[in-house]
């Protein structure tokens, strides 16, 4: 239990680090002319992220769910692969990343990096994130219903976000 304390802990504060990133660099792009496309949906993006950790931990103590260590190793593991490509995407599109859809004038389109390989890694990895973070802990509501809402989110994401990016060569 102490393990997955510490690496919920060490999840947490990746998460943590993420936004403040995102709000530091949002806000330098928006200073610089960046365009906001459906800003709403950044308010479902921290309902579904920091809603997770309350909902596995309300599952798990009233319904006293178990740790089950093989899951627990398993969906840890995919969580640590998930969370890699999203800083992998990340690093990859540099001062352009944030949660916020921002299209500045005259920036081209990332095809670098696991750009390469999938349009959207970063979204790839959450829809991978999500579910398997509340399967550390065997929240298995918290997988279904955080899991779907997630993948609902993301599918509006990405349609939004290919919009947006459509006229970027």
């Amino acid at each position: 239990m102490l393990l997955w304390t510490i690496f919920a802990a060490l999840v947490v504060c990746a998460r943590g680090a993420e936004t403040w990133l995102s709000a530091r660099r949002s806000r330098a792009r928006l200073r610089a002319g960046a365009n906001e496309h459906a800003p709403g949906q950044y308010r479902a993006t921290l309902a579904v992220h920091f809603g997770l950790l309350p909902a596995m931990a309300t599952e798990i103590v009233w319904w006293d769910r178990p740790l089950i260590a093989s899951l627990a190793w398993g969906a840890g593991t995919v969580v640590v692969a998930a969370t890699a490509l999203r800083w992998w995407a990340i690093l990859t599109l540099g001062r352009y990343w944030s949660h916020r859809i921002l299209i500045s004038p005259g920036t081209r389109r990332v095809t670098d990096g696991p750009y390469r390989f999938v349009p959207h890694p970063g979204y790839l990895a959450m829809g991978i994130d999500v579910p398997a973070f509340a399967l550390t802990h065997t929240a298995w509501i918290t997988a279904a219903v955080f899991g779907t809402a997630n993948l609902l989110w993301i599918a509006a994401r990405v349609r939004t976000e290919s919009r947006a990016l459509a006229h970027l060569t």
